[in-house]
């Protein structure tokens, strides 16, 4: 969906007041509609995959995403790059929503959108937290906006950079503070690992917790034994099915282990070392419908 439409999206490296004031003012533009308008809408989308109604429903929408972004300025990240994030969250979810559950988008789309931003928050917040001043945590994002995809830079990217004659001066300008940084990053990881922290963790299993989606699964598709044992990936594969047919979040394994151990399911291993879980075992198997979307993801 978001290769073939283009919506107004707040700058990631320009997060100004004023930058933020003009996308709140362009959101606030596109009017919310009537629950007879996002049903015709939704009904288009799902029957002909017709663009301009996903389109209608996105932009009436991003004032929710603003406003969700808005409950995560506590984590030090810019406002913009949440919103983004959010964005991508409520494209998801119109492209899974389904008129005929009778529900409104903007009860199915908010869950969607607060895991794109959890995910965000849980792989940018050490990085930000660590960086000790504003000009520190530019001069990263914008070395982090040139890069192509994770690891280090290519050789292509660094000839890119390199074109920038001012960066020496730059770096030399920040080297203490970047100094100060990379001793402040190591000392933390070697006096708490790289483990998430509280605040992070707590914001992720209030999500799953909300509408306790992992309590439906299991009623629905396990059985509690005691005895019972389960391998990890046979529990995730199901769980990916239920939750893909229900139109939940369906997340990492990871996740999802984490979600288990919250319910106080025990972790263990077979004899070849595969991890899997004690107390619940699935029920026998049965023939879920597939469901079919208009279009794949990208």
């Amino acid at each position: 969906m978001s290769n073939a439409l283009t919506f107004p999206m707040p700058s990631a490296l320009d997060s100004s007041a004023d930058s933020l004031d003009q996308y709140m003012r362009t959101i606030k533009s596109f009017p919310v509609l009537t629950a007879e308008e996002e049903l015709n809408y939704a009904t288009r989308l799902k029957n002909s995959n017709d663009i301009e109604a996903a389109k209608a429903l996105i932009l009436s929408h991003l004032r929710l995403v603003a406003s969700i972004a808005r409950g995560y300025s506590g984590y030090g990240l810019p406002q913009a790059d949440l919103i983004q994030e959010g964005n991508i969250g409520l494209m998801k979810a119109v492209k899974r929503f389904d008129p005929e559950r009778g529900v409104r988008l903007v009860s199915f789309a908010v869950h969607w959108i607060k895991a794109e931003i959890h995910e965000y928050i849980v792989r940018n917040w050490r990085l930000v937290k660590i960086a000790t001043t504003k000009a520190h945590r530019k001069l990263f994002f914008n070395l982090r906006s040139m890069k192509s995809g994770p690891g280090s830079l290519k050789p292509d990217e660094v000839a890119h950079i390199a074109r920038d004659h001012q960066l020496q001066s730059k770096l030399l300008k920040e080297r203490d503070g970047i100094l100060a940084w990379a001793v402040q990053g190591c000392l933390m990881w070697q006096r708490e690992g790289l483990k998430q922290p509280t605040s992070v963790t707590s914001a992720t299993n209030e999500y799953f917790e909300s509408e306790d989606v992992m309590g439906r699964w299991i009623e629905e598709r396990c059985v509690l034994v005691s005895n019972a044992k389960s391998l990890t990936f046979e529990l995730y594969n199901d769980w990916k099915q239920w939750a893909d047919i229900s139109g939940e979040y369906i997340g990492t394994q990871r996740r999802f282990s984490d979600a288990l151990l919250a319910r106080r399911f025990e972790k263990w291993r077979n004899s070849m070392g595969v991890r899997g879980f004690r107390g619940l075992d699935l029920k026998q198997p049965t023939s879920l419908p597939a469901r079919s979307y208009p279009y794949n993801d990208d």
